[in-house]
């Protein structure tokens, strides 16, 4: 893994992580719902993660026009995800 990554989430759930450096997707992780929200990083314990809420709800799938439709099919609902990122990109600064 590169030691600068990018990271962002998708209206169809998915998590992914980017090269900073060339953009090639290097992984992504299906969360089970739209992920509008920003990731966050922090180390704890020596170790470090990164956490991703993944949820939607209320009105969203009303708004109508192509958003409405393709959030018709996404599970609505709320979670967050964390990950532990692996030691030697973590230790990388």
């Amino acid at each position: 893994m590169p030691e600068v990554f990018g990271v962002t989430g998708t209206s169809d759930g998915f998590v992914k992580a980017f090269d900073a450096r060339n953009g090639k997707e290097l992984w992504k992780f299906q969360t089970g719902s739209g992920v509008v929200s920003i990731p966050i990083t922090w180390e704890e314990d020596g170790k470090q993660y990164l956490g991703i809420s993944s949820g939607y709800g209320g009105a969203v799938p009303l708004w109508g026009g192509d958003m409405a439709d393709l959030t018709k099919q996404v599970s609505q609902g709320g979670s967050f995800w964390v990950f532990e990122l692996p030691p030697e990109l973590a230790q990388s600064k």
